[in-house]
């Protein structure tokens, strides 16, 4: 297995948190498996929406300038995108959506080229699987736009509490994605 870039984009804006810690799991399984893992926590970032301008069209980039230009060679450089969020009224993070709809930007120039694969890790308190199928059907459709293959979907149920996810069995299978891509 050849080594890979991969960009770990959280969007918790709380710290340390239930999704950090997935996020962390999954992480040191990559770097174990011999991977690249860089982290993008866009949950602390101010990360402006999209403006629906279209500058991006004319010159590659986005034209709004804050910490989403920390985010593009990150980007650009990944090749495996791995998107972690906790569940806000069935979607993603406001602060995970904002940075991916600015990938936006990429489209002027073919998409993100170095990306091909992708994972979904989502934490929350709700216990029903129906609630986290917002996200999902989001997660889905993204990635199968971009052609990126889904390496995996975890969803950690039951988790609100900061700290409640401690421990649990969910972290050792985000270890384990981690380590099988």
């Amino acid at each position: 297995m050849s080594e890979k870039k991969i960009l770990v984009l959280t969007g918790s804006p709380r710290l340390h948190g239930n999704s950090d810690q997935m996020a962390e799991a999954f992480a040191e399984g990559a770097r174990f498996a011999g991977h690249t893992v860089m982290k993008f926590e866009a949950g602390r970032k101010q990360i402006s929406g999209c403006l629906a301008c279209k500058m991006c069209r004319r010159s590659g980039r986005c034209v709004r300038k804050d910490d989403f230009m920390e985010l593009v060679p990150l980007a650009e450089n990944a090749q495996v995108l791995v998107l972690v969020s906790p569940l806000y009224s069935f979607a993603f993070s406001a602060q995970l959506k904002a940075a991916m709809d600015r990938f936006y930007c990429f489209e002027a120039k073919g998409g993100l080229k170095q990306t091909r694969e992708s994972a979904l890790l989502l934490c929350g308190g709700d216990r029903e699987e129906a609630h986290y199928q917002g996200a999902v059907g989001s997660y889905r459709q993204y990635s199968s736009y971009q052609g990126w293959k889904d390496r995996g979907i975890i969803l950690a149920k039951g988790f609100s509490g900061k700290g409640e996810i401690d421990g649990h069995p969910v972290l050792e299978e985000c270890m384990r994605l981690g380590k099988a891509i």
